[in-house]
């Protein structure tokens, strides 16, 4: 039901329920399981280091994916349009997360993103609408525009200390936004560097810029920082 060629996952049966990739497998293409529409869960053993681009996009009945502890990169739209999907464990050793990866996995409720997590590319979890809660690692380097532009569910974020990048509209539209943890990093990039401690409340002149600043929309009036 796999076709592999070498160590390389070409493609599979597109009537395939649950997808074992076997050990020996270090590759997927492309594409590999686009739209696979029967596809419901899917279980990688091999040492892939990269989940290819459009790999599982569209697999609209897609439930559960175990992804290796080898895993390095998340390739853009690799597990978007994936209705159906509610948690996924990201291991630990994972760098950077591509544009859209997750992008309307709208039953995505719980995923967590690993320490050792970098780069967040543009509106790789936007229209995540069943998404409550999320914590950033602490040393995240990047977080792109959209990242989680229309996740209607979002109550809670927890922030890097310090980021060296930011997209505009980061949380647009997150209608049920309501407290901000650690928001150092969105003070400096207001230009409000004097308020520098993450643990102490935000003054309310400071408070009202980060709200009416770019990463946020006129929703967001109760938001608490």
């Amino acid at each position: 039901m796999l076709k592999i060629e070498g160590n390389c996952l070409v493609s599979a049966d597109e009537n395939i329920v649950n997808a074992v990739i076997p050990e020996y497998v270090t590759e997927i293409k492309p594409r590999a399981f686009r739209r696979y529409k029967k596809l419901v869960s899917v279980e990688i053993l091999g040492p892939v280091e990269v989940l290819s681009e459009e790999c599982f996009i569209s697999c609209t009945n897609l439930k559960k994916i175990v992804l290796p502890s080898t895993l390095k990169k998340i390739e853009q739209d690799a597990l978007s349009w994936c209705p159906s999907l509610k948690t996924v464990r990201l291991p630990e050793g994972l760098k950077k997360i591509e544009g859209y990866a997750f992008a309307q996995d709208y039953a995505l409720s719980k995923i967590n993103i690993p320490e050792s997590v970098e780069v967040i590319e543009t509106g790789a979890f936007q229209l995540c609408t069943s998404l409550k809660s999320i914590t950033l690692p602490a040393t995240m380097k990047t977080l792109g525009s959209l990242c989680f532009y229309q996740c209607t569910e979002l109550k809670t974020i927890t922030m890097p200390l310090v980021l060296q990048e930011m997209g505009e509209n980061v949380f647009a539209d997150c209608l049920s936004l309501t407290t901000i943890h650690n928001c150092k990093s969105l003070l400096l990039k207001c230009g409000e560097s004097r308020y520098n401690n993450p643990d102490s409340k935000v003054p309310s002149e400071a408070a009202d810029k980060i709200r009416k600043y770019k990463f946020f929309c006129e929703a967001n009036k109760s938001l608490d920082l």
